[in-house]
């Protein structure tokens, strides 16, 4: 008779955790992108200018989230001139802001003719016009988001890197 007891305290033990798991937790959601902070000019030399801005993203779980993968154009002054680099992996607790670095670099003649229209175009304390595209992949629990990135702002083009 005991026999029969251990041989169905299993079964019932995980029928009773997948019924607290399932009626415990809710649908998950799609984190948020929110907005895109800290943008600013990482480098600048002859032949590269480097990008750097934090996304930030509010996660509604209660459980964490990885960012996985990053999927983004950037286009500055209407010139798409290349893909965003995510800088380091990132993984947050639930029900958090929290903010993913990025990188974009490009080659300095994709946006002006030469160095020097870029030393004068600095000079001239002039604003780049920016716009991030495309999406960013998170995943939690072996679920996989898309989450779509669409923002547009500016930027100034100074070699001081603290503006």
């Amino acid at each position: 008779m005991q026999y029969l007891k251990k041989q169905y305290l299993l079964p019932f033990m995980a029928l009773l955790a997948i019924l607290v798991y399932a009626t415990g937790c809710n649908v998950y959601e799609s984190p948020d992108f929110k907005y895109i902070s800290g943008l600013r000019i990482g480098g600048i030399s002859t032949d590269e200018i480097i990008l750097e801005a934090d996304a930030v993203f509010y996660n509604p779980n209660k459980m964490g989230v990885t960012v996985t993968d990053i999927e983004m154009q950037a286009t500055l002054n209407g010139v798409t001139v290349n893909q965003v680099k995510q800088l380091e992996n990132v993984k947050v607790t639930g029900r958090e802001d929290f903010t993913v670095p990025l990188q974009i670099s490009f080659p300095t003649k994709k946006l002006f003719n030469n160095f020097m229209s870029a030393i004068s175009y600095a000079a001239s304390n002039k604003k780049l016009d920016v716009q991030y595209d495309g999406f960013i992949r998170m995943k939690s629990l072996g679920i996989g988001f898309k989450v779509p990135v669409d923002y547009t702002g500016e930027i100034n083009f100074n070699f001081d890197k603290k503006k």
